[in-house]
């Protein structure tokens, strides 16, 4: 496991390992309920304002001015070069050791199955050449930088692209359309108060961006998949994604998405 994804995870209740950018550890207080998203951004170097519901609704422009000083990156286009590829190779060929480091621990057990690994590259194409353009294409990316706005949250932060993809999965398997007003603010306020630790500081923009970039794609795949309408395969897919999740050292079975961001099941 990366030393990215390594810092970003924290033993939690029970022995369950929960997101640290979306779930208040046992004992752990949770973010200011009074104005969650306010806290973060003495990180981020901006005010908040606009919100409604779940969502910040802040122009993209407005996002692109603001920066986390530990999580965010400077991307590279080399870097997303390469997550392309790994992506292409993992998807059209199933070998654990294709896949870019973060999708390679989601791997065992969920993309080894050749069906469900099929139904998420579904988008991309049948053969890696289609894969591969469609990634270099741009157009999954652009999808999740929509997904980012919405939710208040920045593009090149790899704390806010692991919080999208923990709610977006957790969303899945559990059936829920609609994520609890303030969840994103909360899950990003949580996140707020464990950056600042020696090891994420350690780590360098490109690990960053090649795990962010990868939780990105991996978002949007599984929610293509999710609004496909697949019938029979929904249970595959519920599997598949729960176990992908359970890989990171999470089980959402044992989580529940609040106001407050993820707590552990009572």
């Amino acid at each position: 496991m990366s030393k990215l994804v390594k810092t970003l995870f924290a033993m939690g209740r029970a022995g369950s390992v929960i997101l640290l950018a979306l779930a208040g550890m046992q004992g752990v207080a949770h973010a200011d309920e009074a104005a969650p998203w306010q806290a973060t951004q003495s990180l981020r170097g901006s005010e908040a304002s606009g919100l409604e519901g779940g969502s910040a609704h802040r122009p993209a422009s407005a996002n692109a001015e603001v920066a986390a000083p530990i999580l965010a990156f400077k991307p590279s286009p080399r870097i997303t070069a390469e997550v392309n590829r790994q992506l292409a190779d993992g998807f059209a060929s199933g070998d654990e050791a294709a896949w870019p480091d973060v999708v390679r621990q989601m791997a065992p057990g969920a993309l080894d199955d050749q069906m469900f690994r099929r139904m998420l590259a579904r988008p991309l194409g049948t053969s890696r050449e289609q894969m591969l353009d469609s990634l270099a294409s741009g157009k999954v990316q652009s999808e999740f930088r929509k997904m980012l706005d919405a939710a208040g949250y920045h593009e090149n932060d790899v704390g806010d692209a692991a919080a999208l993809f923990m709610i977006c999965a957790w969303s899945i398997v559990h059936d829920q359309l609609t994520i609890p007003q303030g969840a994103f603010e909360a899950a990003r306020a949580i996140m707020a108060r464990h950056e600042r630790g020696d090891e994420i500081t350690r780590i360098g923009d490109e690990e960053k961006q090649a795990s962010a970039e990868s939780f990105a794609i991996m978002t949007l795949l599984i929610g293509a998949a999710s609004e496909q309408g697949l019938g029979v395969d929904r249970q595959n897919l519920q599997r598949g994604v729960r176990q992908m999740v359970k890989n990171m050292g999470t089980d959402l079975d044992e989580i529940v998405l609040t106001e407050n961001g993820f707590i552990p099941k009572s």
